[in-house]
């Protein structure tokens, strides 16, 4: 049996939102789960690159479950000011 970490609550809470949602049922479940062990990658670029669901879809749909706005700030406007009161490695993040 696996150990319970962090990362693996995460997948397990990624995937019920998605089966929750009726974007997976249980069978993709499996394969995500399959591929993720196989290749290594997480399970979002799995459920992105297999096409399950886009990006801004899944942090929207992950917004919602913890009731949080999702922000695209691409299209926000960033003052220099508050650009250089962010760390370089928060912002990198």
């Amino acid at each position: 049996m696996s150990p319970v970490t962090a990362s693996s609550k995460l997948t397990d809470m990624i995937l019920d939102v998605m089966l929750t949602n009726g974007i997976v049922d249980a069978a993709a479940v499996d394969d995500i789960q399959d591929e993720h062990q196989r290749t290594g990658k997480s399970i979002r670029d799995v459920l992105i690159d297999s096409g399950y669901i886009a990006e801004d879809d899944l942090l929207g749909m992950l917004g919602a479950h913890y009731d949080y706005e999702v922000v695209n700030l691409a299209a926000a406007d960033i003052t220099p000011e508050i650009a250089a009161s962010i760390k370089g490695t928060v912002a990198r993040m």
